[in-house]
C-alpha cells in the first residue's frame, strides 16, 4: 500500500513556489508557512503562518528549507520547534 508523503516549505514565495508546483507532481501533500496570508493557494494542502513552524514540522515527512540567513532566521530550527 503506498502511503502520500508530505513535504513542508518553510516560508513561501515565488522561488519555492516552483519547488511546490514541482512536488506536486509526485502526488505528494503539500503544507507551507507564510509570513503574511491572503489566500491559500491551491497547490498548496496546508498554508500555515510563520510561527505555526513546529506544526509544520511534526507534520512533514520532508522539509524544504531555503531561506536566506538574517538575523530573523539564523536558528529558526533547533531545539525550539524540533522533538528531536
Amino acid at each position: 500500500m503506498h502511503t502520500c508523503e508530505t513535504i513542508g516549505i518553510v516560508e513561501l514565495d515565488n522561488i519555492r513556489r516552483k519547488i511546490v508546483r514541482k512536488t506536486k507532481c509526485f502526488g505528494m501533500t503539500i503544507l507551507a508557512t507564510k509570513k503574511t496570508i491572503i489566500a491559500e493557494p491551491t497547490y498548496v494542502d496546508e498554508l500555515l503562518p510563520s510561527y505555526d513552524l513546529k506544526d509544520l514540522l511534526e507534520k512533514s515527512d520532508f522539509v524544504v528549507i531555503s531561506v536566506p540567513l538574517t538575523s530573523k532566521t539564523k536558528g529558526m530550527i533547533g531545539a525550539r520547534v524540533c522533538k528531536y
